[in-house]
């Protein structure tokens, strides 16, 4: 469960539609393309709602929609000034999370939570959904693995994004390690590992928080700072199947950009009518 700083992917397609896949395929201008991606995901509600009372984490999921021809969308978290987010995506749908730094990692009186505590307030909660969220829209990993967008063979993959260890947390406050919250990290990503059915550990992603004054320009549309990004395309195809008969497909990618970076990238391609669960069950939350 190392952390995570270059781009990986599952089994990358060669097709010539690789080259039109998202709205810029290798955008030049990074910063300029996140901030087209925010306008987009605040324009079509894609960010999670994070909210302060709910233990300290916050969860929504969105299944990607396989009945339009094209399917092109964004999803995202934003304000990880010193917050952690879970996110698991697969060739499915995508499930965001945010923890707040206080009281999930650190008491309001700045100690460490006991273990029995931050597991309930991360682990289980991700699990299970959040029972004092209002809005009904906190539904837990284990309702999307028994036939959801997290079954095996979505291919889900699991990621942590959590803020490094500064220079002032090194010399006041005497932490050595590089993640400032190594040690709960890593344990909330071996539980994770033993309950998502997914073809690899959990990938630890490290960001550098901005300070306090940086919480604005997080909250708009126009900065990178502090954000975490799915980036999702797919279209109707046709794939030959193991008799040779071509069938209805889906051909898709997603990517995971956080701030300006992107670390993760996933091509996929399966059958339309064996995977299709939009049309055959009721999603609890979608875009």
């Amino acid at each position: 469960m190392s952390i995570s700083n270059n781009v990986s992917s599952g089994s990358l397609s060669t097709s010539p539609l690789q080259k039109r896949r998202y709205i810029m395929q290798n955008p030049q201008n990074r910063e300029a393309y996140i901030a087209t991606l925010s306008r987009l995901i605040t324009t079509r509600n894609g960010w999670l709602h994070i909210a302060r009372s709910l233990h300290g984490t916050s969860m929504k999921s969105w299944v990607y929609l396989t009945d339009r021809p094209r399917y092109r969308d964004a999803f995202g978290v934003k304000n990880l000034l010193g917050c952690t987010s879970v996110i698991i995506a697969s060739n499915g749908g995508i499930l965001l999370s945010n923890m707040w730094e206080m009281p999930t990692f650190l008491t309001m009186d700045y100690q460490q939570p006991a273990r029995d505590v931050f597991r309930a307030d991360t682990y289980d909660i991700l699990r299970y959904g959040n029972p004092a969220d209002p809005t009904g829209e906190s539904i837990g990993f284990r309702y999307w693995i028994r036939g959801g967008f997290l079954i095996s063979r979505m291919r889900p993959v699991v990621f942590i994004i959590t803020p490094f260890t500064t220079n002032r947390e090194r010399q006041q406050l005497g932490v050595q390690t590089e993640l400032r919250y190594e040690a709960e990290v890593q344990s909330l990503a071996a539980a994770l590992r033993r309950s998502i059915p997914s073809q690899q550990p959990p990938r630890i992603i490290g960001y550098t928080r901005h300070d306090r004054t940086g919480f604005e320009a997080s909250e708009g549309d126009e900065t990178w700072w502090g954000k975490a990004i799915v980036e999702v395309d797919q279209h109707h195809a046709e794939a030959r199947n193991s008799r040779g008969h071509y069938v209805p497909s889906i051909d898709g990618s997603w990517r995971l950009w956080v701030e300006d970076r992107l670390e993760y990238e996933q091509h996929y391609t399966y059958p339309l009518l064996n995977w299709n669960w939009n049309r055959k069950r009721t999603s609890p939350a979608g875009p």
